[in-house]
């Protein structure tokens, strides 16, 4: 069996706003500081465009995400590609954050879109594989969390693993922080050096699994494998669109 893999999506997203506190959520971080990502920001509009997505509508001037990201955009126009696993590496010599609000924690995040058609309909979901890195403490732990993308402010339903639900701006999402596995959290030195790694596959029931996993020197972890509980499902891969 053919394995795909795309290489070197590094998403190094540095995000310089902060973590948004949720009381009831605060238990499950060791820090009790961080509880999520903020969702993706995806303009509706910008679903299917002629000509392609334009990659420059949300951001126009800082604070934004830095990265490296294929929107599946060439310079030939529009393209998609499918592929079953995206492997993220990070070498990191040092790191400082300068912000106005006063935050001591990046994230680099690895963020790709699961997509499956069930009962005639296609699904798009995001899946993002986060480092936390906690920089008053030389900390890094992982986490995971999954938005759904298929209309706006869908909500994540029907999924089954290690974590639990949430509810952001009256969207629910789904979230898992991997405690007191190897590596997660530890206390890191420079050069900083890690692996993110998501694949997706189908059960024997034919729904759709995504196997989220790090590596930041203690071997291969698979924190969480997610089950969305939609058998029969079709096409299930994970999607770069730049329609």
């Amino acid at each position: 069996m053919e394995v795909k893999l795309v290489k070197a999506f590094l998403i190094i997203l540095l995000i310089l706003s902060p973590f948004n506190y949720f009381s009831n959520f605060g238990h499950s971080l060791t820090t009790n500081r961080f509880t999520h990502v903020y969702p993706p920001r995806i303009d509706p509009k910008l679903s299917h465009v002629q000509g392609g997505v334009n990659v420059y509508s949300l951001y126009n001037s800082e604070p934004a995400p830095m990265g490296i990201a294929d929107y599946g955009i060439g310079p030939n126009g529009p393209y998609i590609r499918n592929t079953s696993q995206v492997l993220a590496k990070a070498h990191i010599c040092s790191l400082n954050v300068d912000s106005s609000i006063n935050t001591d924690c990046v994230s680099a995040q690895l963020n790709v879109v699961l997509s499956y058609c069930y009962n005639g309909n296609q699904y798009s979901i995001w899946l993002q594989d986060v480092a936390l890195i906690m920089l008053f403490n030389n900390t890094i732990k992982f986490l995971d969390n999954i938005w759904n993308l298929s209309s706006v402010n869908a909500n994540v339903i029907g999924v089954k693993g290690k974590g639990t639900q949430g509810t952001y701006h009256g969207v629910t999402f789904y979230y898992y922080c991997a405690n007191g596995y190897p590596g997660s959290p530890c206390v890191f030195s420079y050069p900083l050096n890690f692996c993110m790694l998501i694949n997706v596959s189908e059960n024997s029931l034919g729904e759709p699994v995504a196997y989220f996993w790090y590596n930041d020197g203690h071997g291969w972890v698979n924190y969480d494998t997610v089950t969305f509980l939609f058998p029969h499902s079709r096409n299930v891969n994970i999607t770069i669109n730049g329609y």
